[in-house]
């Protein structure tokens, strides 16, 4: 897995929420430092992520792309189902990512726990 100061921060942001606790009472303060350090663990932090990529409709996700696009990703996953959508979609920044990264795939969490051959 493949991790960038700016994902690492959205992580920590998200899973910090007030409204992701409030669904999920066991993601405690203590939970998500355990979760945080395993990721860490299990990942390769990339420290010099060049801003190559540019998505005019989502710019906050920019970050994602330029990850996956500078670490040679093979996939990006995620459940954004703008995110899902890009593979064919025919922007010009799609059609830009597909150059960029042409080997990138945009799958589900559970696609790629199919693919891995987990349930």
């Amino acid at each position: 897995m493949n991790l960038s100061s700016a994902l690492l921060a959205e992580i920590q942001d998200v899973l910090n929420r007030d409204s992701v606790r409030r669904k999920f009472p066991a993601l405690t303060p203590d939970a998500v430092k355990i979760f945080i350090a395993d990721v860490l663990d299990q990942s390769k932090m990339s420290s010099a992520v060049p801003n190559v990529f540019k998505w005019p409709q989502h710019p906050d996700d920019d970050h994602l792309f330029d990850l996956a696009i500078h670490s040679k990703a093979r996939y990006l996953v995620t459940w954004e189902t703008r995110i899902l959508k890009l593979p064919t979609d025919v922007t010009p920044a799609a059609e830009l990512l597909r150059r960029l990264s042409p080997n990138l795939s945009i799958i589900t969490p559970k696609q790629l726990a199919d693919l891995l051959g987990t349930k």
